[in-house]
């Protein structure tokens, strides 16, 4: 198991443990190797933190609406907020 700083032990475990045909579950594996904090995640996305680590933990799907945002952090890496057209402002701006 990779030592990532921004995720608990418990987040790791629940996201290998969990199926990966679950398209939260890649989203979690995703952001887990590339650090993305499930912060900005909530803010990019519009859902709580809690609803980012379900997505992650396979326990709840997200919501089809958030598709295509989740396959293009699954296919690039990282958050692209230039890509967003829903949530706020970046917040590094």
């Amino acid at each position: 198991m990779k030592d990532v700083r921004g995720y608990s032990v418990y987040t790791l475990r629940k996201n290998e443990e969990a199926p990966i045909e679950n398209i939260g579950v890649k989203l979690g594996r995703v952001c887990i190797e590339n650090d993305i904090p499930i912060q900005e995640l909530s803010k990019y996305f519009g859902v709580s933190r809690f609803n980012m680590y379900a997505w992650f933990y396979g326990d709840w799907n997200p919501h089809k609406k958030h598709h295509d945002k989740v396959q293009r952090i699954i296919e690039t890496g990282k958050l692209d907020w230039d890509y967003d057209t829903d949530s706020d402002k970046n917040p590094s701006e």
